[in-house]
């Protein structure tokens, strides 16, 4: 008798700690109103509107109403699990709106460029320097520089002559030649845009070379990706 007593107490304490484990857990759950249709679904939420017809429910995105004829029965929770439930729902909203804003960050900070045939393996992208000056640059990932032909550099109002600053530029035969540089207020392509970048003018040979090359000075500011399949180029900003 005495051995079970001993084992009926002992059953009777892991019982109450299943159950106050049970309450501390529930107490971070957030319960809702639950309708049960007659079609057997149901749908969680908040009542709002009661009416003799329907009901307003709540679904945390918006209200829906049901009709009575179509509930079998209704599950209602208290007021502080439904406070818990909007919480919970405020919560969400900030974390997708968080996430939008994000991704809209991300969107601003890549962007993906046409490029059209220069002739051979060449393309070209169309530019705009100093936010008023557009020009068609050949792609160059293999040129240290972007370089810019007179003709550009005299629609940007930029003195040739009065440049003091020079460097040495090696072409794509081998050769090489001295060249005037300059640093660029800004260069944007697409959406994306670079500031204070180096610039050699100089000018190229052949008409497809006629406004300058998009080099290295510009491109190393960004992850550059290039679909020649699709003639495509993104461009996405260094963190």
């Amino acid at each position: 008798m005495k051995v079970f007593t001993k084992i009926w107490y002992s059953q009777l304490i892991w019982i109450f700690f299943l159950a106050c484990w049970a309450i501390c857990i529930l107490k971070g759950v957030a319960f809702s109103d639950t309708v049960y249709l007659s079609n057997g679904r149901t749908i969680e939420g908040i009542i709002v509107e009661e009416h003799q017809e329907q009901i307003i429910l709540d679904i945390g995105f918006g209200r829906i109403g049901i009709k009575r004829k179509d509930i079998s029965r209704i599950q209602q929770a208290n007021e502080k699990e439904n406070k818990l439930l909007r919480e919970k729902w405020i919560n969400k909203q900030i974390e997708l709106k968080n996430k939008e804003q994000q991704q809209a960050r991300l969107e601003q900070d890549r962007d993906r460029i046409s490029l059209y045939p220069a002739g051979g393996n060449a393309y070209w992208t169309e530019v705009l320097l100093n936010n008023k000056v557009k020009a068609r640059l050949i792609l160059d990932t293999g040129a240290s520089l972007t370089f810019i032909s007179p003709e550009v550099a005299h629609k940007l109002g930029i003195d040739i002559n009065s440049i003091k600053k020079t460097c040495e530029a090696v072409l794509a035969d081998g050769s090489k030649t001295t060249v005037k540089l300059i640093n660029l207020k800004s260069i944007q392509v697409g959406k994306i845009e670079a500031f204070d970048v180096p610039v050699a003018i100089m000018n190229l040979r052949g008409e497809e070379n006629k406004d300058g090359l998009l080099g290295m000075s510009f491109l190393h500011n960004f992850k550059v990706n290039i679909d020649y399949e699709h003639q495509t180029m993104t461009l996405e900003k260094r963190k």
